[in-house]
């Protein structure tokens, strides 16, 4: 197969999160056409997850896995000089194409052990993943392809939730001072600790113990709302990524 067709054949239909129904038929029909085993497991409307294996007997130990929605807006491909752009080119599209054309040449060679696992709705509450779960078939290993610089990332064998339980007293907003605030309660407990040096040894010896018991968490907390203005020392935002790898070892909340 030729990769860079098929990338741009893949991005130049809108997946849109939502819309990945076109999409995900283009994937299954390749697939078929290279001889691969193909399961489309529906998620929702015409939205389907892209499963495929070197053939129906096939157990594979590794998935090769990614995206196929893109986050808006769409526009088509293109070629630069030696560059392919276009929405989802980066993230994730060509990566998807990549996994395709290493599975392929891994089959063509005789090696059956390596599946393929394409899912919708990352980019926005990750309701395919979810789904896939479910006709998980015992792959030991998962290489989930996203924008990394090309740089392998250690993942998680399963994930802490921390929860945070805070009390106050309500009160009528024209006498605050008859009530006592529960979120103030919360800042004061994660600012207790003011000394940088100090809040960089504690998250140390958590991961220290982590690693202890072969643990890689990711750590995440659940948004309700969203806020535009947060009083955050030490906190560079950015679009779209994640700050010193969830760790936020040198910032704390300020107000």
């Amino acid at each position: 197969m030729d990769p860079i067709a098929f990338a741009r054949d893949l991005i130049d239909i809108d997946s849109t999160t939502g819309r990945e129904g076109e999409a995900g038929r283009f994937i299954a029909g390749c697939l078929h056409g290279l001889g691969f085993s193909v399961t489309e497991q529906p998620v929702d409307g015409d939205r389907a997850n892209v499963i495929a294996t070197a053939g129906p007997a096939s157990k594979p130990v590794v998935m090769l896995s990614t995206h196929f929605d893109c986050v808006p807006p769409f526009f088509p491909s293109r070629i630069e000089g030696d560059r392919l752009y276009g929405r989802g080119a980066c993230d994730a599209k060509g990566i998807l194409a990549a996994q395709v054309a290493a599975a392929e040449r891994l089959r063509l060679q005789g090696e059956t052990r390596v599946g393929l696992l394409f899912v919708v709705g990352e980019e926005r509450g990750s309701d395919g993943a979810k789904l896939a779960n479910e006709a998980a078939a015992g792959a030991r290993f998962l290489v989930n392809g996203e924008p990394t610089e090309s740089r392998l990332g250690a993942a998680t064998r399963g994930i802490l939730r921390v929860k945070l339980h805070a009390e106050g007293r309500a009160a009528h907003s024209s006498f605050p001072e008859l009530g006592i605030s529960a979120i103030d309660k919360l800042i004061d407990a994660q600012s207790a600790e003011t000394d940088v040096d100090k809040r960089k040894k504690i998250v140390w010896e958590i991961e220290k113990k982590l690693a202890e018991d072969v643990a890689r968490p990711v750590i995440g907390y659940n948004v309700d709302n969203t806020c535009w203005d947060p009083k955050v020392k030490g906190l560079n935002l950015q679009v779209n990524s994640i700050y010193n790898g969830w760790r936020f070892e040198d910032v704390w909340l300020d107000k």
